[in-house]
């Protein structure tokens, strides 16, 4: 009972379970920073400080800095939301292909359709077809009209499209807010470099190459995760609408043909 009330919040209020999502990224991300990341690039600092040398390149040096956790948070975030709006599987194919409302069968009836179609519902699975079916099935009884029932199936699956970009909304700016923290690390880096130009004068480098290290290194990671995330957001789009094409192709089609009021 109190696992259906917490599942019953989280469903009306899904801006909770994303800021979830954020918190742990942050603890995660930090976490790795503070025991890993930060102690290791402090000590390869320093040394290469004592022996008057410009640090190596090291993985812990390019990720050290604030604009780079930063980035690695929200990179981390963005896959928690990816695979919380999208689901993993492909259930509508493997509905189609197993034959759900058991339309090949040689007895078959309104009813024994829409048995199998609740029992499918109970699974709780993130089905474009199974809800799109239902509208069939709801309209054929009210209107005894597969042809009237086949619009209305097919005007919802065209509604559950376009909502398809409102669902990407949040991550799209996360897409568009991590190539602007490492902007903003560029631009912090040079600075710093620039104020620290008179220490290179004097033949003290270090100051300098560390500086200019934040404005590359924070560069160079938020691109690299932009295009590692922009790669599977498509993918997940691409994927969701390639189902809904087949969901809108099975009512269209297939239900009409198959369905008939007894």
């Amino acid at each position: 009972m109190f696992m259906n009330q917490i599942r019953k919040i989280f469903s009306e209020n899904p801006i909770l379970i994303d800021s979830l999502f954020l918190i742990f990224s942050s603890f995660l991300v930090h976490s790795v920073y503070v025991i890993y990341i930060d102690p290791i690039s402090a000590a390869e600092i320093g040394n290469a400080i004592t022996l008057g040398e410009t640090p190596e390149r090291t993985i812990w040096l390019i990720l050290k800095d604030l604009e780079q956790e930063l980035c690695l948070i929200f990179a981390i975030w963005c896959l928690f939301l990816l695979f919380n709006r999208y689901s993993v599987f492909n259930e509508d194919s493997r509905l189609i292909s197993m034959d759900f409302l058991g339309l090949e069968l040689p007895e078959k009836s309104l009813h024994t359709i829409d048995a199998r179609l609740l029992e499918a519902e109970k699974l709780g699975l993130h089905s474009y077809l199974v809800s799109g079916t239902r509208v069939f099935l709801e309209n054929l009884k009210d209107t005894q009209s597969a042809e009237s029932a086949r619009k209305e199936a097919a005007l919802f699956l065209d509604l559950l499209e376009e909502t398809l970009d409102s669902k990407l909304q949040l991550i799209n700016f996360i897409l568009w807010a991590i190539p602007s923290i490492g902007f903003l690390g560029t631009v912090r880096g040079i600075g710093q470099a620039l104020a620290d130009a008179d220490q290179a004068l004097a033949g003290d480098i270090a100051s300098v190459a560390l500086n200019l290290g934040i404005a590359f290194n924070s560069t160079f990671v938020a691109l690299l995760l932009s295009l590692v995330l922009t790669f599977i957001s498509s993918g997940f789009k691409g994927r969701d609408i390639d189902r809904l094409v087949k969901c809108k192709r099975f009512i269209n089609e297939v239900l009409p043909k198959k369905v008939t009021v007894n």
